[in-house]
């Protein structure tokens, strides 16, 4: 990470105005940031990966009161840079599925209500005039700053178990060799 992105002398990751980690020109990938999942969207898009159908990005949590009446009745949406599902919201046939900070999402629809859009709003609302959150990070109580320039609304993608987030792969590589996989 330190090869690929520029650093100030503590050894923290510089960011842009979006909180993008930004690139040195040792990066063989600048197009791929952590924090801005529709530049890797495009990326992805490009090598002719499959993605979710994108119904709409909005750059103000506000946008989403018109847009929602318009939208199918199951979508995502989530900020273009965060992690730890910061921001995400799953609505499934028209119910929020949105885990709750206790991880209820981990069985399909066992955190279900209502949709409430003008309270999904004033949640991301707060999210953005905070600009992240704090998290105890390695023992350590920090910020986490995120991008949350824009928010994608993406088709929902089901699990073939039926559960509401589905499950998260993720694989670890180093060049093209597989370390492991969560």
């Amino acid at each position: 990470q330190r090869r690929w992105f520029k650093h100030d002398l503590n050894g923290r990751p510089l960011r842009d105005e979006c909180s993008r980690f930004i690139p040195s020109r040792e990066n063989p990938l600048p197009a791929l940031n952590p924090f801005d999942k529709l530049w890797e969207r495009t990326y992805m898009e490009g090598l002719g990966a499959p993605q979710p159908r994108l119904f709409a990005c909005i750059t103000k949590p506000d946008e989403l009161l018109t847009l929602a009446p318009t939208l199918p009745s199951s979508w995502v949406l989530k900020p273009v840079g965060a992690a730890y599902s910061d921001g995400v919201f799953i609505i499934r046939d028209g119910i929020d599925c949105t885990p709750s900070e206790r991880g209820e999402g981990s069985v399909a629809r066992s955190c279900s209500r209502a949709l409430d859009v003008p309270a999904i709003v004033m949640q991301l609302n707060a999210l953005v005039s905070q600009g992240g959150r704090q998290a105890s990070v390695l023992g350590t109580t920090r910020n986490l700053d995120w991008n949350l320039s824009a928010f994608l609304i993406e088709e929902l993608v089901v699990c073939e178990s039926g559960m509401t987030p589905p499950i998260d792969y993720r694989c670890y590589v180093i060049g093209e060799k597989l370390l492991w996989v969560g």
